[in-house]
């Protein structure tokens, strides 16, 4: 168990207005070892060798979700971007700023492949405008059911038309 900070405080008694107390900074706890280079070495191949697992681990599980493709149909101006927020992590978790971008293609379509878990996932398509500013669709949340029992090689395609609040 580590050793408790301690803060001090001491009062000093009355003013015309009232009590004042003054607080001392804590009092830190002095460290037992330093570690060695070979120790630093030791623990840093150590997570090293968990977080390549997990990774591993995640590659593995996210390869057997079912792809979910996007699209949509809008012309937007120059530095403007179609994202697809929602409440899985894959989309975000409805936050733009690292909800996956759609990717523009001929005539002005813009698309979006990503693999999602089985289950219920709620979503909008969201604009990033020039000047960084988010627009939402309007309108309430959509709603994708992915099965559990897909199969490998089908892919579900969700074509979006979003009707912006302007």
């Amino acid at each position: 168990m580590a050793d408790p900070i301690i803060v001090s405080m001491t009062s000093h008694g009355r003013t015309s207005g009232g009590y004042y107390d003054t607080i001392s900074p804590p009092v830190l706890p002095k460290m037992r070892k330093s570690l060695s280079r070979a120790e630093v070495q030791v623990l840093h191949d150590q997570i090293e060798t968990r977080s390549k697992a997990l990774i591993t681990l995640e590659d593995m599980e996210t390869a057997s979700r079912t792809i979910v493709r996007f699209s949509l149909c809008s012309r937007v101006g120059l530095g403007e971007a179609w994202k697809i927020v929602g409440n899985s992590p894959e989309l975000g978790r409805f936050m733009p700023e690292i909800a996956p971008y759609m990717e523009w293609t001929n005539g002005d379509v813009w698309v979006l492949d990503v693999r999602l878990r089985e289950g219920v996932h709620s979503f909008k398509a969201v604009l990033k405008r020039a000047d960084r500013a988010y627009v939402y669709e309007s309108g309430e949340n959509r709603s994708l059911k992915v099965p559990a029992d897909m199969l490998d090689d089908v892919v579900l395609s969700v074509n979006l038309e979003p009707q912006l609040p302007y």
